[in-house]
């Protein structure tokens, strides 16, 4: 393998040579000891089209099993066929930036071409050279990658699950409003906190005031929201908070959460979105309400996402209710001879929401941007929609700093980048650090290049 470019460790994977594993199951037959295989990334996925078919030559031996000729000058043998040459979505040089930004952070930057699921930029941070996992000091330098404590052998933009913070609100907006339960002039007074649950501890917000829809995704208001999601799972058109929960989880589903998305990168995980199932197993049936997990309704609590879903989302948001699955492979040389990209052409549109219900959010979105939560987003002449999200940390109980998130997508007609940023434990708001690196991203991708006045953020 050779690596033109020092960046896509995590994208592209690497190789290893065949074990007794491997050799003996059935579904890698035709490896011999000494073949190499794909072990991450591209290289596993698309192992079959790129390891190619194995040439064989026959030759005769003496009586000291010694090779001596071909055997009828070569007659039977077979040359060796190269593996395919595939062709991928990656913006290398918007990757190579997202991996500059996010240099000695811990996070993920996941761009999507809204319109194709062509992923653009994958970035896990830390990363690796993929160069280091070739040569004769491949196995010094995998055994550092794999003994280092910050992990960069592990894809979190696949992998890593977060709760989504107040990014979510703007799922929350799509249900609320579909579901007739407000409208966008539906107003919320906020006093500081969400007191919607009698004697429960009062959930806090960082702001005070009335806000109708476009200007609670503005100022990322928790009360707000709260309160839509209470009245999406206590609608009384339902017969039951089961049944209003499921309705809420197949939106959900709908918008590519709580599910593996089947993307050409292993180890996805699915995320979770929780169910009646779920609440049932743990207080008991028919013993709680929506208050029982009322954090979800800011995307906190038993709601999580990994980045991928999330700039997915941002592309089903930017499309008005569509996705296609994020995938890196756009091509095959040849043809994809295993159909291994059909399910990357079809669109996913499993609920009918109205254009309107959209541009309300797209509405609440692009003033994030241009005067709320998200402005260290902002870039000079394109319409960027986004929604920041602070997200709290806990490990094994104990409070850690903050996630810092951004997502988005841009222009706000049409749309070409759909885009997230985590930042883990920045200890800081999402349009703190998140937000400036979307701004960034976004510019390099639609203007191929970043302004000489904004090259201090880079830096």
């Amino acid at each position: 393998r050779d690596y033109p470019f020092e960046a896509g460790g995590n994208i592209f994977g690497y190789l290893g040579e065949v074990d007794s594993n491997i050799l003996k199951n059935p579904l890698y037959e035709g490896y011999v000891m000494g073949d190499y295989i794909g072990r991450a990334g591209l290289e596993r996925t698309y192992e079959k089209v790129l390891m190619g078919q194995r040439g064989i030559e026959f030759w005769k031996r003496d009586n000291k099993n010694r090779l001596t000729d071909p055997l009828e000058d070569g007659k039977y043998d077979t040359v060796a066929v190269a593996g395919q040459n595939m062709h991928s979505s990656i913006d290398i040089e918007l990757q190579a930036l997202g991996e500059e930004l996010m240099l000695n952070k811990l996070g993920s930057i996941v761009a999507i071409d809204p319109k194709t699921g062509g992923i653009l930029a994958m970035v896990s941070s830390p990363t690796y050279q993929p160069k280091l996992l070739t040569g004769a000091d491949r196995k010094k330098h995998y055994a550092e990658l794999l003994l280092s404590p910050a992990k960069p052998l592990f894809n979190r933009s696949v992998t890593a699950t977060y709760s989504p913070g107040s990014t979510f609100k703007t799922l929350q907006a799509l249900i609320g409003l579909h579901e007739g339960v407000i409208t966008t002039a539906t107003t919320v007074s906020c006093g500081g906190a969400f007191y919607g649950c009698g004697g429960g501890k009062p959930m806090k917000c960082l702001d005070y005031g009335t806000f109708d829809l476009r200007n609670a995704i503005r100022m990322s208001d928790n009360t707000y929201f709260a309160t839509v999601m209470q009245r999406v799972i206590n609608n009384p058109k339902y017969p039951n908070i089961d049944s209003s929960l499921a309705v809420w989880d197949r939106y959900m589903y709908a918008f590519g959460l709580g599910h593996k998305l089947d993307i050409d990168v292993p180890s996805e995980k699915p995320g979770n979105i929780p169910t009646p199932k779920y609440f049932n197993k743990i207080y008991g049936a028919g013993k709680w309400n929506y208050c029982s997990f009322r954090s979800v309704s800011i995307g906190q609590g038993e709601v999580l996402t990994t980045p991928i879903q999330t700039a997915n989302e941002m592309a089903y948001i930017a499309n008005k209710g569509w996705y296609k699955i994020p995938h890196l492979v756009d091509s095959i040389e040849d043809g994809d001879k295993f159909g291994m990209l059909e399910k990357f052409k079809k669109k996913h549109s499993a609920i009918d929401i109205p254009d309107s219900v959209f541009e309300a959010v797209h509405d609440g979105m692009q003033r994030v941007v241009e005067g709320g939560t998200g402005g260290g987003a902002k870039v000079p002449g394109i319409v960027i929609c986004g929604k920041t999200g602070t997200v709290e940390n806990y490990y094994r109980g104990v409070k850690q700093p903050n996630h810092a998130f951004f997502c988005g997508f841009a222009p706000r007609d049409n749309p070409k980048i759909a885009i997230m940023c985590v930042v883990e434990n920045s200890g800081r708001f999402g349009g703190t650090y998140a937000a400036p690196i979307v701004g960034l991203m976004i510019e390099k991708y639609l203007h191929d290049t970043i302004a000489k006045s904004r090259q201090p953020i880079v830096e």
